[in-house]
């Protein structure tokens, strides 16, 4: 089985022709971008940054599943959270689940509360609370108007959807592809490729939640 270091030599060798050529668009020296190739350190969320800034799938580096997967994958996860495979949910009863806030999927938009405007589902996820989407970051899987369920209770991790506030008062909807623990990063990405990663320290997130379910903005 190939590893990261492997992907990383076909990617310098077919975007740029040569380890040394990727090492130079990379400003770092080559016998630095060798210690990754020889798989003798695991890449920073600065260096997975830098490579996806240059073109290389980050997926595909990351996990060997390749671009192709990729719209399949979201196809899935869009419809587990659409409650395919939900397991906290009460049925029979009806709910109303407050929405609490507009989130940005595109440039991170200010906390704004709305706590007058509620969606009634006859079966949903307990313990939730609803942020209506504005923007286009995760097309077209999650689009401008649709509304997000987040969880209060579960606990996110890498490869999860999240809704992020920031201790500015920004906040946004992401995939959380990396946590460097040792660097005290998160790597969010966006659905939409047209959306550049954004790489935040932990000392600059005030709250991160999982996404549960989405809701279309056709089925309320």
């Amino acid at each position: 089985m190939d590893s990261f270091g492997d992907r990383l030599k076909e990617f310098a060798n077919t975007k740029y022709g040569s380890l040394k050529e990727l090492a130079e668009a990379m400003d770092i020296l080559p016998q630095a971008l060798n210690r990754y190739v020889n798989d003798k350190v695991e890449p920073k969320a600065n260096i997975v940054v830098k490579l996806m800034e240059l073109g290389a799938d980050i997926r595909w580096l990351l996990t060997g599943r390749k671009s192709d997967d990729v719209a399949r994958e979201h196809k899935e996860l869009l419809l587990e959270m659409q409650g395919e495979h939900l397991t906290a949910i009460e049925i029979g009863k009806r709910h109303r689940v407050p929405i609490i806030s507009v989130i940005g999927a595109g440039n991170e938009i200010p906390f704004d509360d709305v706590n007058d405007d509620y969606i009634d589902f006859d079966d949903i996820a307990v313990n939730t609370v609803g942020l209506r989407i504005k923007g286009e970051s995760m097309m077209p899987f999650i689009n401008d108007g649709d509304v997000v369920l987040i969880s209060l209770t579960k606990r996110a991790k890498e490869n999860d959807i999240v809704a992020v506030r920031t201790k500015k008062g920004e906040q946004f909807v992401k995939k959380m592809m990396l946590i460097n623990k040792e660097e005290k990063k998160v790597l969010l990405i966006s659905l939409n490729t047209n959306y550049r990663p954004m790489l935040l320290g932990f000392g600059e997130i005030a709250v991160i939640k999982k996404v549960v379910r989405i809701i279309k903005n056709t089925d309320y």
